[in-house]
């Protein structure tokens, strides 16, 4: 059996995105590009497309949620997105991941705010 390019399936935008604050404008397009990632695995679940049990118990598209919402905390953790303006569309990041991966979302961004929180000098050496 021949699995999907996860690429070709996702495409996602995002995965390059920079965890250290820039300006106001750069930080709403990447959130904004973390919301349409968000949309897009919910638009796929709903299809039914790569719905299918990882070895962790979560579906492929879980997965892919998960590694959205470490991102974006890893971003959080380390300044981004703190302007007040963007919380519209951070509630659309946490309301979604909720939606997808309900089991494992909120426990992932926990624990990357607090792994950023007790390894400060790991962090400052990050560059991506």
């Amino acid at each position: 059996m021949a699995l999907p390019d996860e690429n070709a399936v996702y495409g996602f935008v995002s995965t390059n995105m920079k965890i250290w604050p820039c300006s106001f404008d750069r930080d709403q397009t990447d959130l904004e590009l973390l919301v349409n990632d968000m949309l897009t695995i919910i638009l796929l679940k709903y299809r039914g497309i790569d719905s299918s049990q990882t070895s962790f118990g979560v579906t492929l598209n879980g997965s892919k949620a998960l590694i959205i919402g470490t991102r974006f905390a890893y971003c959080c953790a380390c300044g981004r997105f703190s302007d007040g303006r963007l919380n519209d569309l951070k509630n659309k990041i946490f309301e979604a991941g909720q939606k997808i991966c309900p089991r494992y979302f909120n426990q992932t961004v926990s624990e990357v705010m607090h792994f950023a929180a007790l390894e400060p000098d790991f962090m400052r050496k990050q560059h991506i």
